[in-house]
């Protein structure tokens, strides 16, 4: 009798599901059934072709829809069983929910063709073989993918401890902010010709001498780093960044969570005009 058996440790429940699923009208045509019984710590799961003069092992239908199903089995629930196992074992020191970033931001990071992959390399196994042992496939055949997992890992670690000085950092200026005294009560933002330019609110340019000595040593290169030590050092209750000049285009996050509520940003207007 023509069959394809998977063997499996984990997760027989979710690809007998799946498998009645997407195998559905051939069981109810009698064309094949799914068996299943278990052996030390192995279920299996046997496909077995009722009518062969319908369809056979070979059949390339049939393989790729069983190799998409395991494929799928593997990415959503295998894989990230595996990312969480990985990266309480190598991570022990980050907390709960740093840790939960980490295993999310590392499932992002693999690539979204993981699937499809996945899927045609076990396509090309059943090509040559009945019998399919997921654990041990797993183990010698996806050794790339294994991997992959741990270079992601790395990856959403580096971006949690970014993440953490970034969020310190912003805490510390939010502090200072707090007791730095006002100097200005509205501070204007313009870019003009790729310079930034400060002015109140009847558009008269602030007098400051650490904006000054900035706005002389800087270069464009540097100006998220002029804009929010000058508007620091002012310390303005409102703030109005004026965005007309696409071709400067830097984050303003930064500056919305340090300054919050006070910062406002205009597309609209008329931009800048020298008194």
């Amino acid at each position: 009798m023509n069959h394809i058996i998977i063997a499996t440790s984990r997760y027989s429940d979710e690809i007998e599901a799946l498998l009645k699923i997407g195998l559905a009208e051939q069981i109810k045509k009698g064309i094949l059934n799914l068996d299943k019984y278990q052996a030390g710590k192995y279920k299996f799961l046997a496909l077995n072709i009722i009518k062969a003069n319908l369809l056979s092992s070979t059949n390339a239908y049939f393989l790729k829809k069983v190799s998409s199903i395991l494929a799928k089995i593997y990415v959503d629930f295998w894989e990230k069983d595996l990312i969480s196992k990985i990266a309480t074992f190598e991570y022990p020191y980050f907390k709960r929910e740093e840790l939960e970033r980490i295993k999310n931001n590392a499932v992002k990071i693999l690539t979204m063709d993981r699937e499809r992959e996945i899927g045609k390399k076990i396509y090309e196994f059943l090509l040559e073989n009945s019998l399919i042992n997921l654990d041990g496939f797993i183990l010698f055949r996806l050794q790339k993918e294994v991997s992959e997992i741990y270079h992601s890992l790395d990856l959403a670690v580096e971006e949690q401890i970014l993440e953490k000085e970034y969020q310190e950092f912003i805490k510390v200026v939010k502090y200072f902010l707090e007791i730095q005294p006002v100097k200005v009560k509205m501070v204007q933002v313009f870019w003009v010709n790729g310079y930034l330019v400060f002015v109140d609110e009847h558009q008269r340019k602030v007098e400051d001498e650490f904006v000054k000595n900035l706005l002389t040593q800087g270069q464009r290169l540097f100006l998220e780093d002029i804009l929010i030590s000058a508007l620091i050092s002012l310390a303005p209750e409102k703030i109005i960044i004026h965005r007309h000049d696409d071709s400067i285009n830097f984050d303003l996050k930064p500056i919305k969570d340090i300054f919050a509520e006070r910062v406002e940003i205009c597309t609209k207007c008329e931009g800048y005009r020298e008194r």
